[in-house]
């Protein structure tokens, strides 16, 4: 009977011959046992996206990839403990690195920018790196993943397995986990740690050089272990009143008449125009272009910390005043807002003003439905919210287009009893691109840009154009209402159009993305903004009607406050002689400051860190005031 089994499953018999095979058995505990060290080999081709380059990173750096690779083996070996059988720890450890190595060589090569570790504090936002995945997987990166795989099979086959019972392996599982904690328990044992093995926590300042120095791994465990805030060496709370000192908060002047103000973050709006050796068959921002050459209207550049995605960075600093510079790379700020932040919005709330937001989208995005009241917003308008307006929704692929955003803001604006300050994001430009539009309606050509690129422009430009138009109607509702309203209308940053910069670099705008040059980086990093009333301005300081003005997006609005006669704490007053002293200014403009430009700089920082991390000595200074 035995024999005729055997004779139907010739598979089976071939399996248990393996797990006889002492070389086979001794095969299967190698793959167990160095797994962890394939894993980090993979994650670090993702990375290179080259064998030879990963090769040479680990001859050069052995004594840090030595120790990498023991820290992996040691969270490994807890997993193992845990599982008990071998296949089920490689399995972990696969899935672990697809999701890395995958995760991080998208992101680079869509947006420009590595994973870090905050990136799975808000999981949707990989949704920026997934769901917006527009290129594929080189082959060779797709067969490293099954012959990873493939080392799992071995372990499968022969059953590895730890034979001690959980009395022998919890014990361990504590030990080992207990000595992971002990080691990155103060501030002193993480650095003297790292240090001993050849990395830095200094090098989470400049995100590029420290992944291109250290590696995937490397680099995300010194992000990991350096996630806070990073104190500023000058810290202190006579620092932060030496800062205000010179300031005092000023009261809405005479000409203040409580306008309605409108605030208007247009996702990834930009001209398209601006790429050289393109022609359009019309002007996608014609009535932006209109709009912004009337008397009296303010225009120009606005300079973001964003590209291609992270939203929330540029808005966070326009409605506070703050800066995203100095904070973990890619981190979302209000994920260390955990109190009353000073803010625009709960500056005109204290001016009797009801504070909305609305944004188009989940209210979990980005922290949002949280930071929100903590910022000064009275009421929160998000995707199910807006639904239950009587208004049309009208999609343009998976997004609520701009047509009907305008729509609700003007509802809103209709609705108001009493002076209001609408802070509004829209969505219909967010990635994915592919596939928004049936039918384009602006013809657009290139003898330069691959097919690719050029179909997503076309759909971005329509994008464009419809924002246009949804713009040009927003201006036409201000100019119908008897109450003063102000229009501020910006963009986030730049689309993503391909990857690896793809449509910038083909058309002749970015000449070798190794080494962009200043002028290229203030082309990446600034989108048109527009100052518009329906009323006369004050005049500015830091702003002027005509379309050459030039502001950082934490200017913004303590320079639209001074043109409405408006209220300003004394950390807004700040901002404007920081603003006469350097109009526009963020870490990825790569800009060499002079030592006055410095002070106001590293003014800024200590503030940002007083108010997210510090003491909150600034607002205390403000109230007492």
């Amino acid at each position: 009977m035995c024999a005729t089994q055997k004779r139907e499953n010739p598979f089976s018999f071939f399996l248990a011959r393996l797990r006889e095979n002492r070389i086979f058995t001794i095969l299967s505990w190698l793959c167990a046992i160095f797994y962890p060290l394939c894993c980090y080999g993979a994650v670090e081709i993702f990375h290179f996206n080259s064998l030879s380059k990963t090769i040479t990173f680990f001859l050069r750096h052995m004594h840090t990839v030595f120790f990498l690779w023991v820290v992996l083996t040691v969270l490994y070996a807890i997993v193992w403990l845990i599982l008990k059988k071998a296949w089920r720890a490689m399995l972990s450890f696969y899935i672990m690195s697809l999701l890395l190595g995958a995760a991080d060589y998208f992101k680079k090569a869509i947006l420009g920018e590595y994973l870090y570790p905050w990136d799975f504090l808000q999981i949707t936002n990989l949704k920026e790196v997934t769901g917006f995945v527009s290129i594929s997987m080189p082959i060779k990166l797709v067969v490293l993943l099954i012959l990873l795989f493939s080392l799992i099979l071995p372990p499968l086959i022969c059953h590895t397995s730890l034979g001690a019972s959980w009395k022998i392996r919890l014990p361990l599982v504590l030990a080992l986990a207990a000595l992971c904690v002990f080691s990155v328990s103060t501030p002193k044992r993480r650095q003297t740690l790292l240090n001993q093995n050849g990395l830095y926590l200094e090098d989470m300042a400049l995100q590029t050089s420290n992944y291109q120095a250290n590696g995937f791994m490397g680099a995300f465990l010194i992000n990991l272990l350096s996630c806070a805030i990073e104190k500023p060496a000058e810290y202190s709370e006579a620092a932060v009143k030496e800062i205000l000192s010179p300031y005092e908060a000023t009261e809405a002047g005479d000409n203040f008449s409580s306008p309605d103000i409108i605030l208007v973050l247009s996702e990834s709006f930009w001209d398209p125009a601006t790429l050289p050796g393109v022609t359009f068959s019309e002007d996608p921002l014609k009535n932006y272009h209109a709009i912004s050459q009337q008397e009296g209207v303010i225009s120009g550049k606005f300079y973001t910390t964003g590209f291609g995605g992270g939203t929330v960075r540029p808005e966070f600093e326009v409605l506070t005043g703050l800066t995203t510079d100095y904070l973990p790379s890619g981190s979302i700020p209000y994920q260390y807002v955990s109190r009353q932040i000073e803010s625009f919005p709960s500056l005109y709330g204290s001016y009797g003003y009801d504070t909305l937001a609305i944004h188009p989208y989940s209210s979990a995005f980005y922290f949002r439905k949280n930071a929100y009241p903590l910022l000064g917003f009275d009421t929160l308008a998000f995707e199910e919210e807006l639904a239950e307006l009587p208004v049309e929704t009208l999609r343009r692929g998976n997004q609520i287009s701009d047509k009907t955003f305008v729509e609700d803001l003007i509802y809103y604006l209709k609705t108001a009893d009493d002076p209001l300050f609408l802070f509004g994001i829209s969505m219909e430009a967010h990635q994915p691109y592919e596939e928004k539009f049936e039918v384009t309606h602006i013809e657009v050509s290139s003898d330069d840009l691959t097919d690719e690129e050029l179909y997503l422009l076309e759909q971005y430009t329509q994008c464009m154009a419809d924002a246009d138009e949804a713009l040009a109607e927003l201006v036409k509702a201000i100019d119908e209402r008897e109450r003063d309203t102000i229009l501020i209308y910006f963009g986030d940053h730049l689309p993503t159009l391909g990857a690896n910069y793809g449509a910038y670099v083909h058309s002749g705008m970015l000449h070798d993305v190794t080494r962009v040059s200043q002028e290229e980086k203030k082309l990446l990093q600034s989108t048109p903004f527009l100052v518009y009333a329906n009323f006369d301005l004050e005049e500015g300081s830091l702003l002027h009607a005509g379309n050459d003005n030039e502001i950082s997006s934490y200017l913004l609005m303590s320079a639209v406050s001074e043109l409405i006669d408006g209220p300003r704490t004394s950390y807004q007053n700040f901002l404007l002689d920081f603003g006469e002293t350097l109009p526009y200014y963020n870490v990825r403009l790569a800009m060499t400051p002079t030592e006055e430009e410095s002070y106001w700089i590293e003014s800024q920082k200590i503030i940002t860190y007083d108010r997210l991390a510090g003491g909150n000595y600034s607002q205390k200074t403000e109230e007492t005031n």
